[in-house]
């Protein structure tokens, strides 16, 4: 009966582990750092294709991400464009790129989109994983990858300044940078009310958020001023919206809908659990 109760619970935590969401092992280099400069606007869209508008991920091939892109010859004279950039003492056998296979690096105007591209050759759950130009990191899951394949993704630019972009399933992905020109911001964020925080922000621990209304649909959700997603998937939309923040620190969430407008300043601590009703 012992060996079957320790059997049982060694099940238990190896699925557990299994489904864990993996914490980036290290904060991404600087495009700076890199010697990386924007390039001008190319491949942006002002929305995805209405057949791929509402959806996550989609499968593609290698010949589509590459279709799009200049000649090898073109590529080859702007080697900071393609250069595969990956974390500290790690390889990274999947493969992310940008607006076309084998770029790294684009930029686009302020609300355009542009295409991503996934060589996946991991199986399992994959993560995305995205640095705004504040330094917040926002994670997100996307599915469940049965077989190493290519998949493509859409890239929003909600925010002025670099974003850092990476991906998890079952080993991590190069980074791939992204350049937004222009800005915008809804409504400013005031000065915080409450005291700086006591406690050092550490890097990798996260506070779970969750917006929930029974109510309100289609909401959008900002975090620090920065939008992070919304009230925005499933038929009917279902009044939810999950994200990450960084822990042991204060944030401001606001949450915007057609006439409506709710804001709220709080420190989140590392691990912790939050949800918020409006």
């Amino acid at each position: 009966m012992k060996k079957i109760l320790t059997l049982a619970i060694l099940i238990v935590l190896f699925t557990v582990s299994a489904l864990a969401q993996p914490t980036p092992l290290a904060k991404p280099p600087s495009p700076e750092s890199l010697g990386i400069q924007a390039p001008s606007v190319a491949a942006s869209t002002q929305a995805p294709p209405s057949s791929e508008s509402g959806q996550i991920l989609m499968a593609t091939s290698e010949s589509s991400a590459r279709a799009t892109g200049p000649s090898a010859k073109a590529i080859s004279t702007s080697p900071t464009l393609t250069a595969i950039i990956v974390p500290p003492g790690t390889s990274s056998p999947n493969k992310f790129y940008v607006p076309y296979s084998p770029s790294t690096v684009a930029s686009c105007n302020f609300g355009q989109w542009l295409p991503l591209w996934l060589n996946v050759q991991g199986t399992g759950q994959l993560y995305s994983y995205e640095w705004y130009p504040s330094g917040r990191l926002v994670s997100q899951y996307l599915t469940n990858i049965r077989y190493p394949s290519w998949q493509k993704m859409w890239f929003n630019g909600d925010a002025a300044g670099w974003h850092t972009l990476q991906y998890y399933c079952n080993g991590w992905s190069n980074y791939i940078y992204i350049y937004v020109y222009g800005s915008y911001s809804p409504t400013p964020t005031p000065p915080s009310p409450y005291p700086p925080s006591p406690y050092p922000p550490s890097y990798g621990c996260n506070a779970q958020l969750t917006v929930t209304s029974n109510s309100i649909r289609g909401y959008s959700v900002y975090v620090d001023g920065d939008y992070v997603g919304g009230d925005g998937r499933g038929n009917p939309r279902d009044g939810a919206f999950s994200f990450t923040v960084s822990g042991n620190e204060q944030h401001t969430i606001r949450v915007y809908s057609s006439g409506f407008s709710y804001s709220q300043t709080k420190f989140y601590s590392c691990g912790s659990r939050n949800t918020l009703r409006v």
